[in-house]
């Protein structure tokens, strides 16, 4: 009888486990033009018409692409970025056609920003002219 228990449980674990998760779209990353691999992905959803739109750091340049509801891509756009010490993303502005995605170096003390404008199809890439000094311990 425990025989048949640990049999049943053994085909329980692998019917539950053979029903994964199925792919919901392929991400032909088609601005990458270097061997780096990704390091970092963000993600924002636009709360006014539902588009979702990815950010793929891969330490040399900014990929962004564009997705609507019916996961279609409706457009992608490449920024140089910053330096590859400004690898934290802490938050993002949204404003129409024009996302801000602000960036915090690795010392934790410099601040920068890349400005994605898909309406014109440019980037602006920006460094903040303050450091935070180290607080005292």
């Amino acid at each position: 009888m425990k025989k048949f228990y640990t049999l049943l449980s053994i085909l329980i674990y692998f019917s539950f486990n053979v029903q994964s998760q199925n792919r919901y779209f392929d991400l032909p990353n088609e601005l990458k033009d270097n061997n780096r691999s990704i390091e970092e992905v963000f993600t924002i959803t636009n709360d006014h018409n539902g588009n979702l739109t990815l950010f793929i750091d891969d330490n040399k340049t900014f990929n962004a692409y564009i997705y609507n509801k019916e996961v279609k891509q409706v457009n992608q756009l490449k920024s140089d970025g910053l330096p590859n010490k400004y690898d934290n993303i802490i938050g993002y502005v949204q404003n129409g056609e024009v996302t801000t995605l602000f960036l915090q170096h690795r010392n934790k003390r410099k601040y920068g920003a890349i400005q994605f404008d898909f309406s014109t199809r440019q980037t602006k890439e920006i460094e903040f002219d303050f450091k935070l000094k180290k607080k005292p311990i």
